[in-house]
């Protein structure tokens, strides 16, 4: 054998060992998506997955011009190989700030953003989250310095009854003070993390506070449904044939057990207290409000299915007199003629009251400005007497 070839044969050994680690990690580069903004604004989403034959991006981000729909649009972009295993699409126009969900889906088979820790259910789907920041809305949905914590409750009642809630509890909280209390109850397809999760409540909650734009508020976030929920662990509702259940009434008929529970567990007030909720929810709210407790003096209708029925009734302590505030989008073809009459029946009867119309249909990009604009309405930090 020649040097050469000796030389050779001592080699090749060493140029394996040297090479498969690298080899090795190549194989072992997770499939991971990201985004770049570009110098027009646009977005580029990246896909990598060199295993992956059809790529698909499907989000509220993927729209060609301004969301105009009822409910809110998702659309689908094909993601184009740009180089083996490197997958590409980018946005059609510049995004204007707002919260976005977008979803990935690989030879048929739908995923979240792996690299992505920020994800919300929307109805029966986990969606990856993208906030474009940029105004003083969206910087409240951002997390605070100071965050409050939330707890999450369930409960028998004793009409035996199984209550689920959220329960937002402020930065610092101690239970030998006495909070304000809000209840923001969800439409019918969501569930008690609706709030938290497509709301961003807890975080618009945290820097309002934070900025002292309101009082340090408990929040409570029940499932505004008696029925057992199907998937109780990790899916919202998609049956809207539970509609039915709210119309007959019984989660408020029943809501006094809830009441009674936190205030038996946390430092709230009795009186001068709010509660809000959008589309079905509002509904809900205002049936509560007129059972005529006297406990609510700030009343929430955001998007809010109503007939005449849902019209403020005499309260038992007449000195009590709520004051509504109601929201509406422009786009909400089905439910805004609902908050326009209702709006001209608080008129009629003389009842104080704001109204807020904005573009935009029956989602939650109004619903996240409805509730902050509520919630300074509602419990300003100046103000240390709600009666």
């Amino acid at each position: 054998m020649t040097n050469k070839a000796r030389r050779l044969t001592y080699l090749f050994p060493l140029l394996c060992v040297c090479l498969l680690p690298m080899q090795t990690w190549a194989l072992e580069v997770s499939p991971h998506i990201s985004y770049s903004w570009n110098e027009d604004s646009t977005i580029t989403f990246t896909y990598i997955d060199s295993t992956a034959r059809k790529v698909v991006l499907k989000g509220n981000c993927m729209l060609s011009h301004e969301d105009r729909s009822f409910a809110g649009r998702q659309k689908r972009r094909r993601m184009h190989e740009v180089r083996r295993g490197e997958w590409q699409c980018t946005t059609r126009w510049q995004l204007p700030p707002e919260l976005y969900t977008y979803t990935i889906i690989v030879d048929g088979k739908r995923h979240t953003d792996p690299m992505n820790p920020d994800s919300i259910w929307v109805r029966n789907q986990r969606r990856s989250v993208l906030l474009i920041d940029g105004n003083t809305q969206t910087n409240l949905y951002k997390a605070a310095r100071q965050q409050g914590q939330v707890e999450s409750i369930r409960f028998t009642g004793e009409s035996g009854n199984t209550y689920r809630m959220m329960v937002y509890l402020p930065h610092n909280y101690c239970d030998t003070l006495t909070y304000p209390l809000l209840y923001l109850l969800h439409g019918i397809n969501g569930d008690q993390r609706n709030w938290l999760e497509q709301g961003r409540v807890g975080n618009i909650l945290d820097n309002l506070i934070e900025r002292g734009d309101i009082q340090p508020v408990v929040a409570v976030m029940p499932r505004c449904l008696l029925s057992e929920p199907k998937h109780p662990d990790h899916v919202q509702s998609t049956n809207v044939f539970n509609y039915g259940e709210v119309l007959r009434g019984g989660f408020e008929r029943h809501f006094h057990e809830i009441e009674g529970y936190i205030h038996t567990h946390y430092a709230v007030q009795r009186k001068g207290n709010a509660i809000a909720g959008l589309s079905c929810g509002a509904r809900q709210a205002a049936n509560i409000v007129n059972q005529g407790t006297g406990e609510y003096t700030y009343v929430g209708m955001f998007s809010p299915v109503v007939t005449k029925k849902q019209l403020p009734h005499a309260q038992a302590d007449t000195t009590i007199h709520p004051k509504y505030w109601v929201g509406g989008g422009t786009n909400d073809w089905m439910f805004l003629s609902d908050a326009r009459s209702y709006v001209r029946g608080l008129e009629k009867s003389g009842v104080e009251h704001i109204y807020l119309e904005l573009k935009g249909g029956h989602t939650f990009a109004n619903w996240r400005v409805f509730v902050t604009d509520f919630l300074r309405w509602a419990y300003p930090a100046q103000q240390t007497d709600n009666e």
